[in-house]
């Protein structure tokens, strides 16, 4: 039996929100061992912490979605920033954040977003 998630803000249009809505789903979805849910959750973040200018954070967690073992969900948009990025262009500080975001946990990222969204 699927249990079901409780995701106060996962329908809101506010961005902070979404992004607390997305990050409770991904811990629990990892926590009931279901990845493949989790990930498509965590594909999401990079976009919704670009959209409310948190670049770097943004690309710290792409860095991470790439290395999770799941491919990039077909309707993530990223901003041309981190597309850049991806390509080898762009802004070095991305291409530093992604590398980084390759070796961080979940626990990692979620306190990285979490001082990201006190300031």
């Amino acid at each position: 039996m699927c249990a079901g998630v409780n995701l106060p803000g996962a329908g809101s249009n506010d961005p902070t929100l979404q992004l607390a809505a997305t990050l409770d789903a991904m811990d629990h979805f990892l926590q009931s061992g279901w990845l493949t849910h989790a990930w498509s959750a965590g594909w999401m973040i990079p976009g919704v912490l670009a959209g409310i200018g948190h670049l770097e954070q943004a690309a710290t967690w792409l860095g991470a979605c790439l290395v999770c073992g799941f491919p990039r969900v077909a309707n993530v948009v990223l901003p041309d920033e981190l597309e850049a990025a991806l390509a080898g262009g762009g802004d070095p500080r991305f291409h530093d954040a992604i590398s980084a975001g390759k070796q961080f946990t979940f626990a990692d990222l979620r306190r990285l977003t979490d001082d990201a969204m006190r300031t």
